[in-house]
């Protein structure tokens, strides 16, 4: 399954998508990586839907913002 890079903002945001179906969006806690999300998770939920898990900014393959993390500095579009 291909890892894609989304600019959102500047900041390239890494992400995966597996499955069909309704979106699931599996959003990993800081600092963990979507590489390693515990539990073959997204390979079951894959099977009914179509799973979207990323990279949050500055973790795993998604950049560090330049800007810091305050939370005025989170992509919104």
């Amino acid at each position: 399954m291909r890892i894609r890079h989304a600019n959102v903002n500047g900041i390239h945001i890494a992400y995966r998508v597996q499955g069909g179906g309704p979106a699931l969006v599996l959003v990993m806690g800081l600092p963990a990586e979507l590489r390693r999300l515990a539990g073959g998770l997204h390979r079951t939920n894959a099977r009914q839907f179509t799973v979207i898990t990323l990279d949050n900014r500055g973790t795993g393959l998604s950049d560090k913002p330049v800007e810091g993390y305050a939370i005025a500095n989170i992509p919104t579009t």
